[in-house]
């Protein structure tokens, strides 16, 4: 793991620790994203529409 993010570091013209951090956000990002989704597809649908969707909600 740490050459991966290494790697990344040097592509993106980073330090590790800038890197790790903007991982970190753009993980934040897409889980806030994806609760925004499934509360979109609730409105929608229903929340039993897609049981699925719902395996591993925190």
């Amino acid at each position: 793991m740490h050459e991966r993010i290494a790697e990344q570091a040097r592509l993106n013209h980073r330090t590790m620790n800038a890197e790790i951090i903007a991982q970190l956000q753009g993980a934040e990002f897409l889980r806030q994203e994806l609760d925004r989704l499934r509360r979109l597809v609730d409105a929608l649908f229903g929340s039993n529409a897609f049981p699925e969707m719902n395996n591993g909600q925190e």
